[in-house]
């Protein structure tokens, strides 16, 4: 079984937060015997206009740290 995950946030590499979330989610699929598909979305992306963009996803997980856009997140 195959799910997708959209994390919201704004992926930065120099933020450990952020290298420790994609590194959850692999672990967590491994225990589970899952298939998990992380997309990350930043927070600049997401509005009032285009909100169905996140119908996609089994799950959304809003990442730790801060974003460029509040409101989207």
């Amino acid at each position: 079984m195959q799910i997708t995950i959209g994390i919201i946030g704004d992926f930065d590499l120099t933020k450990i937060s952020h290298i420790q979330t994609n590194q959850c989610i692999d672990d967590t699929g491994r225990k589970l015997q899952c298939d998990i598909k992380k997309e990350w979305i930043p927070s600049s992306d997401i509005n009032s206009a285009n909100i169905n963009l996140l119908k996609k996803y089994c799950a959304l997980f809003g990442a730790p740290g801060g974003y460029k856009s509040e409101s989207g997140a």
